[in-house]
């Protein structure tokens, strides 16, 4: 069996779906003037869903060849799809701390799992309680482990600015899990007399182990009779090309099973949203990815090791039917989860954060999602990829301004530049075809590293503590080996 294609550019693909799935007119070639937005969405809920390691390229809204995401495409539909969307590193933590305070990881400071994030950067959580919500936080990846219980080591501090944090993180029951933090998200969602809400949602699938349950399994690969069973153990062996893992439906299998997994998300959300919409019909929804996940395109399966598209490229969709924001747009402009705290802040009218954001709002991009503002196009995004303590040398980095991209192998100083426009797989290398952009963007790339190392916000990210053995022993189920939850 051959991996599915990306076949169509996302406004193509979301236009195709308006004509066939609601029988709309494609509302992304649309440039009526919208109302104003700048503080248009205070008081309304916010619910902030996060679909971990989710590589947009697998959703029908960018193009996806099988039907993953009917849920997720239809969301599209009722909001704008930022269809340049990257997070700022492949891994869980840092990344929802980026998400959290707009800043790179080395600008916060929380690059391992036993480390916490500094208190002089606010947090989204705190802007909204601040300004007068109710915040509430329902996890199921246990590397975002933060406990108010133990004041001498409390985790990542990522809790901070939540009313209620709430972990679903038991591994070995990881769809009973998903089905009680959705039953919880739907209590929070429907209390009565409360103020309005800003509610973060973290989802474990499609994060490996890939273990679509039964009606999901099978769907796409159902004459698959290797020993690719999604694993951890077995995605180890392909990633490692075991002998009799090593063929490429093998390989194939385990894209099969991811996207399994992914529409059995798609599924549980469906559910959760058409209650939501019944319920709070106003409320605004971010749907996004903390990364997304590799399958061999650059050799690397997962991720966590690379900043290359797969493992950076990820949903951002913004949906407030009830609201002045747009329907059935796509923006291709290239945006970042740092622009989402600037963004909340903006249309919610919240308060200011302590730090400097490194994101843009996205206001200018919702009211014009089909022009570029010059500082989108100017500015240089920061990629880095997880650090390992052991193996400082494995970093990968990289910079984007406008439509190229160059990426840098720390170990061996191998740049690599691509136009990811016309090339989103980042199959053609071009720095010997442009040179001299090859070298200002390497000197770029080492002006923006170089100033994010030192602008630390704070110096609060004490010396590492011990994760507690019940977290780890569910983060070993995921694939996190070392005593620092890292590989």
């Amino acid at each position: 069996m051959q991996r599915p294609s990306f076949h169509q550019r996302p406004a193509l693909a979301l236009a195709a779906l308006a004509v066939l799935v609601l029988g709309l007119a494609p509302a992304c070639s649309s440039a009526n003037d919208p109302a104003p937005l700048a503080g248009s969405l205070a008081g309304r809920d916010v619910i902030l869903i996060v679909a971990d390691a989710l590589h947009a390229h697998h959703l029908g809204a960018h193009g996806y060849q099988r039907p993953t995401s009917p849920t997720i495409d239809h969301l599209a539909l009722t909001g704008t799809l930022f269809a340049d969307a990257s997070s700022q590193t492949s891994w869980t933590v840092s990344s929802v701390a980026s998400l959290f305070t707009s800043l790179e990881q080395e600008r916060h400071g929380l690059l391992y799992a036993n480390q916490h994030l500094a208190p002089d950067a606010s947090t989204l959580a705190e802007l909204f309680q601040d300004g007068g919500y109710r915040t509430a936080a329902m996890i199921q990846n246990g590397i975002l482990w933060s406990r108010r219980d133990q004041p001498d080591w409390p985790g990542t501090r990522l809790c901070r600015g939540f009313d209620s944090y709430e972990m679903f993180p038991d591994m070995d029951r990881v769809q009973q899990e998903l089905d009680r933090l959705l039953t919880r998200a739907r209590e929070v969602v429907l209390e009565e007399e409360r103020p309005p809400l800003f509610a973060y949602i973290h989802l474990l699938p499609p994060h490996e182990p890939y273990t679509p349950p039964a009606g999901f399994r099978d769907r796409f690969d159902p004459d698959y009779a290797g020993p690719v069973d999604g694993s951890l153990d077995s995605s180890l062996r392909v990633a490692l090309s075991h002998e009799g893992f090593d063929q490429p439906e093998d390989l194939a299998h385990l894209v099969a099973l991811y996207d399994e997994h992914l529409a059995y998300l798609d599924a549980e959300l469906g559910r959760f949203l058409t209650e939501l919409w019944a319920a709070r019909p106003d409320s605004l929804v971010i749907f996004t990815s903390d990364h997304g996940e590799a399958f061999r395109e650059h050799r690397n399966l997962g991720h966590g090791s690379q900043v290359h598209e797969e493992m950076v490229h990820v949903p951002l969709i913004l949906s407030a039917p009830q609201s002045p924001l747009p329907q059935g747009r796509v923006c291709g402009s290239p945006t970042s989860l740092l622009d989402v705290l600037p963004t909340l802040v903006e249309l919610c009218g919240l308060p200011q954060t302590r730090q400097t954001p490194r994101g843009l709002s996205l206001v200018p991009l919702l009211a014009e999602p089909l022009t570029t503002p010059a500082a989108f196009e100017e500015r240089g995004l920061l990629f880095t990829s997880r650090y390992k303590a052991a193996h400082p040398e494995q970093l990968n980095i990289a910079l984007r301004q406008g439509n190229y991209k160059l990426l840098r192998h720390w170990k061996d100083q191998r740049d690599a530049l691509y136009n990811v426009a016309a090339d989103p797989l980042e199959t053609d290398d071009i720095s010997g075809q442009r040179p001299e952009l090859a070298r200002a963007l390497g000197r770029a790339l080492e002006d923006a590293y170089r100033a994010s190392t030192r602008d630390v916000v704070g110096d609060d990210q004490a010396a590492p503590g011990t994760i507690p053995q019940d977290v780890l022993d569910n983060l070993h189920k995921m694939g996190y080996l070392g005593e620092d939850g890292g590989d």
